[in-house]
C-alpha cells in the first residue's frame, strides 16, 4: 500500500491569510539536478515581511530513490510500489489535505517537476488545486503534450519552460499558448566567489601549465558530450597541454572515458564524477563547451556564461537563444569533431577575443538569469494560476540577443 511519512506536529498560523497560497512541489528520483537547484532557490526562506503572504513550501517525493539530500531542506516522502503514478496519488491527496490545514491555506497549488511527478499529480488538480508542470527542455514536449490532452476538462494545468524553443514546441504539439509561461533559471553569482579555484585544480589534477575545457553538463549523447571530448582531443598534436573535464557519470561517461583510453589520452580525461560543484568546476577551468544536436537544457549553458569563461557550443536554437558566434561565444556544427577543434584553437590564440566574448556572456547573465528575478516570476505564474488568469500574464523576458 501507498504510504507517507508522518509529519511532525507544527502550530497553526492565525495571521495568515486564508486566501492564500500553499505552494506543494512534486519531485521524484528522476527531477534533474538543474531542476532540484530551481527548486533549492524558490524554497529559500521567504524575507519576514512576506512570510504572511506566502505559506511555508511542502516538497514530496513520490516513488522509490535516494534523497535529494540537504539542499531542498525537508522532503515529505510518498512511497508506492513499483512507482506507478496512480498508486501514489491517494497518499499525495491526503498529504496536500493535512499540509492545508496545517498551513490554513485555502488553495493548494501543485508544482510538478518532471514528467513522473506530473503523472501523480495530475489527478489532484482542481480549480483551487492549479498544477503547473516544469518541462526542462523542447525534447519532452510530447509527454507532457499528451499529458494535456488526456487531463479532465476542467484540470487547471500550465507549463513552466526555461527556453522559447521548448515554448514553440509546445504549441506546435498543441497546447494552448496561454497555459505556458517563459521562467528562466537562475545563477547563484556569489557561488563563483566561494568557489575556491587552487583547490578545485588539485582535485583535477591539473598544474599550472595546463589549460582546462570542461564539457558542461548534462554529459549524454543529446548534448554532444563525446564530439566535444573527440574534438578536444584533436588539439593534441598542437596543444599538449590542453586537459578535458567530464564531470558527473552515466553510460556517456564511460562511452567517453573508453575513447580516451582507446587513442591513448587517459592522461588528457579528468573525470571528477560529482565531487565539485558546477561552479567550482568553472572557477577551475579555462573554458566550457557544449554542444547539443537540438533541444536539450540550458541551465549548465546559464552558469557558463556568468562564470566570465569563453564558450564553445552547438549552433542550434536551444543555444542561439542566448548566444551568438562573434558577439559572447563561438559556435560551431553539431557532431563536429574537427569543427570543435578548429574554435577551441581559436580561443586558445585569441585573448583578446576571449576577453571579449566572455564579458559580453557574463554581462548578458547579470540581466537575464538573475535569481530574484526568477523567484519574482514564478511568483507571478503561481498567482496567475491561482486567479485564473493566463500562466505568462505580465511576464516579461530579459534574454535578447541581437
Amino acid at each position: 500500500m501507498p504510504s507517507f511519512d508522518k509529519p511532525a506536529s507544527r502550530p497553526h498560523n492565525s495571521a495568515m491569510s486564508t486566501a492564500s497560497q500553499a505552494p506543494i512541489h512534486v519531485i521524484t528520483a528522476a527531477t534533474s539536478p538543474a531542476r532540484l537547484d530551481v527548486l533549492g532557490t524558490l524554497r529559500a526562506p521567504p524575507k519576514p515581511w512576506s512570510r504572511a503572504a506566502h505559506p511555508p513550501a511542502l516538497v514530496v517525493q513520490v516513488g522509490p530513490g535516494t534523497s535529494p539530500g540537504p539542499v531542498l531542506g525537508e522532503v515529505r516522502r510518498v512511497r508506492a510500489p513499483f512507482n506507478q503514478a496512480w498508486l501514489a496519488t491517494g497518499a499525495l491527496r491526503a498529504l496536500i489535505e493535512e499540509h492545508l490545514r496545517r498551513t490554513g491555506a485555502d488553495t493548494a497549488l501543485l508544482h510538478a517537476w518532471d514528467a513522473t511527478a506530473l503523472a501523480s499529480s495530475l489527478p489532484l488538480a482542481a480549480p483551487n488545486h492549479p498544477l503547473l508542470a516544469e518541462v526542462e527542455s523542447g525534447s519532452e514536449v510530447r509527454v507532457f503534450a499528451r499529458r494535456y490532452q488526456s487531463r479532465p476538462p476542467e484540470a487547471p494545468l500550465a507549463f513552466a519552460c526555461p527556453t522559447t524553443v521548448a515554448l514553440h514546441r509546445l504549441a506546435e504539439v498543441g497546447v494552448p499558448p496561454a497555459t505556458c509561461a517563459l521562467v528562466r533559471p537562475a545563477v547563484d553569482f556569489g557561488a563563483f566567489n566561494r568557489a575556491d579555484a587552487t583547490r578545485a585544480r588539485q582535485r583535477l589534477g591539473l598544474e599550472d601549465q595546463h589549460t582546462a575545457v570542461l564539457v558542461l553538463p548534462p554529459v549524454t549523447r543529446e548534448t554532444g558530450a563525446f564530439a566535444a571530448v573527440w574534438g578536444t582531443l584533436l588539439l593534441q598534436h598542437v596543444r599538449a597541454d590542453v586537459r578535458i573535464v567530464v564531470p558527473t557519470e552515466g553510460p556517456e561517461v564511460r562511452r567517453i572515458q573508453r575513447l580516451a583510453t582507446a587513442s591513448r589520452h587517459d592522461h588528457v580525461l579528468r573525470s571528477p564524477g560529482w565531487q565539485l560543484t558546477l561552479p567550482e568546476l568553472l572557477a577551475a577551468t579555462d573554458g566550457a563547451i557544449y554542444l547539443p544536436a537540438g533541444d536539450a537544457p540550458t541551465d549548465s549553458l546559464a552558469w557558463a556564461m556568468a562564470s566570465g569563461r569563453p564558450i564553445v557550443a552547438s549552433a542550434v536554437p536551444a543555444v542561439t537563444e542566448f548566444l551568438r558566434h562573434g558577439q559572447n561565444a563561438w559556435l560551431c556544427a553539431t557532431a563536429s569533431p574537427s569543427a570543435v577543434a578548429r574554435c577551441l584553437l581559436q580561443v586558445l590564440e585569441q585573448p583578446e577575443q576571449v576577453r571579449r566574448r566572455a564579458e559580453s556572456a557574463r554581462s548578458q547573465a547579470f540581466k537575464v538569469f538573475s535569481r530574484q528575478r526568477m523567484i519574482e516570476q514564478y511568483q507571478r505564474v503561481y498567482e496567475n494560476l491561482a486567479a485564473g488568469r493566463a500562466a505568462a500574464d505580465g511576464l516579461r523576458d530579459a534574454a535578447v540577443v541581437a
